[in-house]
Parts: C-alpha cells; sequence; structure tokens
C-alpha cells in the first residue's frame, strides 16, 4: 500500500538541502525562539529522506483524491 507514496534515491537526495537549511535556519534563529510551525517541513523532509516515504505526498495525494472523488460524485 505505500509502495506508490516511496520516492527515489534522488528525490531522497535532493532533499538534503532544503533539510540543511531548514535545519541550519532554526539552529542559528534559536530551538526555543523558532515558531513550532516550522518544524513540521523540517521534520517531514528529515523523515522523507531517512525512510524514502514522503508525508507531503502523501497528503496532497489523499487530498486531491478526496477532491477528485467529490467532483465525480456531484456530477
Amino acid at each position: 500500500m505505500l509502495e506508490k507514496f516511496k520516492i527515489n534515491t534522488e528525490m531522497r537526495l535532493w532533499f538534503i538541502g532544503p533539510i540543511i537549511m531548514l535545519w541550519s535556519g532554526i539552529y542559528f534563529t534559536g530551538f526555543g525562539v523558532v515558531h513550532w510551525l516550522i518544524y513540521i517541513p523540517a521534520v517531514m523532509a528529515l523523515f522523507a529522506f531517512s525512510t524514502g516515504l514522503c508525508p507531503g505526498m502523501f497528503l496532497i495525494r489523499n487530498i486531491l483524491g478526496l477532491i477528485q472523488s467529490n467532483s465525480t460524485h456531484n456530477e
């Protein structure tokens, strides 16, 4: 079931750039100063890099799937 949400090696390696930028920005700003919302994409990118499962892709495909299924039921 989760195979369709797996990302390839190139995409996993691409996540290194945003991970480094997000976590260094959090570090230089201060872990106690940064709003808690910035941790969500930082953790999601780190999770995607380490496991190969992209939570953002999972959320978007489910949201778009719900929108598409609702629009076909309305017609």
